[in-house]
């Protein structure tokens, strides 16, 4: 992070409080620099502190998948019990943006998509595990996987298949028949007939962890402004010189 004349630049200013602008701060700070950040609302107290809390570098699949297109049709017609939602709209930008999501979803896109995900999956969970460890952050870290139980053969099958996938790319996963699934997890109901672990996988308190990565950060010197949307910017010679907010 350089100017043009070589010099590093020293301050730095992040929009946006939850998980992602903290960590930036984060490790922006131990390297020497100066930041800010900003939060339209409470800084770490968005809507990532209400997430699942799971760190799971055995997703690495990119969602432009075969086969997620007719998923995701099949899921607007049951809206009540859809994981899945989406707005129509008939704004040609729009529209354009399906059409290329369509053309996407092909096999060679997920060749392609695997490898930069899977390594950025595997650096985020070293990361996380280092600075929770670091920190000495009580935020019920633990690692122990994230276990996919199946009730029917198409879908243990389905499961088997896309555990060798990530075998292959070196993400550690087990299977178990019913035996044994329900020696691991007791709490599974009688018609569970298998599952699919991924073992690397790891979980916490988002909740938690962004309290105390938000006080660590203040802690090490970071100007924190809450309460302050970004309304507008101004610009100069290509770059971003003003940042306007709602009270400067």
């Amino acid at each position: 992070m350089e100017q043009p004349h070589g010099h590093k630049i020293r301050r730095v200013l992040i929009i946006g409080g939850g998980p992602v602008g903290l960590s930036c701060a984060y490790y922006l700070l131990k390297s020497g620099r100066k930041v800010t950040i900003l939060d339209a609302n409470e800084i770490g107290k968005g809507s990532g502190s209400g997430n699942a809390g799971h760190v799971v570098p055995s997703h690495i699949i990119p969602l432009a998948a075969p086969g997620v297109v007719t998923s995701a049709l099949k899921w607007m017609l049951d809206p009540a019990h859809s994981p899945f939602g989406m707005k129509v709209s008939l704004d040609p930008k729009y529209l354009m943006w399906l059409l290329q999501f369509v053309l996407a979803c092909s096999e060679a896109n997920v060749q392609r998509g695997i490898p930069p995900l899977n390594s950025l999956g595997q650096l985020s969970a070293k990361n996380f595990a280092q600075m929770i460890a670091e920190e000495k952050f009580d935020c019920h870290y633990q690692e122990k996987g994230l276990l996919f139980l199946y009730k029917t053969e198409e879908a243990f099958s389905g499961g088997k298949h896309e555990g060798e996938l990530m075998q292959k790319y070196g993400i550690p996963v087990s299977v178990y028949d019913k035996t044994k699934v329900h020696e691991v997890e007791p709490a599974a109901l009688d018609d569970v007939i298998g599952g699919v672990h991924f073992t690397g996988d790891s979980h916490m308190n988002p909740a938690l962890f962004l309290k105390m990565l938000s006080d660590r950060v203040r802690a090490m010197g970071a100007e924190m402004y809450e309460n302050t949307p970004v309304t507008g910017f101004e610009s100069a010679q290509g770059k971003v010189r003003v940042v306007r907010t709602g009270s400067r």
